[in-house]
């Protein structure tokens, strides 16, 4: 099983953030750890568990290798926070906040920011990965 896989499958903790927020609170950057409390702090529930399960699917599908090639920079686990949401009526991932400023991490960051994809249930929502080598 490839890296990608293991990440996903093993070491991905995931919370939903629901709230009221608008697109441009996804425009300004945020500290890795207050990107956290803002993922700590927001419930689970079937619909976030639903929408993540189709993340997953999603990004083994398509996604996988463009983030393979990152792995291979440098060495270390790279923490990523997704933050999801509806952008000038396009959703996607709006923003992606990394726990350091490595080559390796700006490379997660470069392949996850901007992915189009479908809208979450909440308004703000998140998902928090883990990237570790084998």
């Amino acid at each position: 099983m490839n890296s990608l896989i293991k990440c996903l499958y093993g070491i991905i903790l995931f919370a939903g953030i629901s709230g009221c927020a608008t697109s441009s609170d996804y425009n300004q950057k945020i500290s890795f750890n207050d990107a956290l409390l803002i993922h700590n702090n927001n419930p689970k529930n079937a619909e976030y568990f639903e929408y993540v399960k189709v993340f997953i699917e999603a990004q083994n599908k398509y996604i996988q290798s463009e983030a393979a090639k990152c792995y291979g920079i440098g060495e270390g686990v790279v923490e990523l926070i997704l933050f999801f949401g509806e952008y000038n009526e396009i959703s996607g991932i709006g923003m992606v906040v990394a726990d350091k400023e490595t080559l390796k991490a700006k490379c997660f960051v470069e392949v996850y920011n901007g992915r189009k994809f479908m809208p979450p249930p909440y308004k703000l929502f998140t998902i928090k990965m883990s990237m570790k080598d084998e």
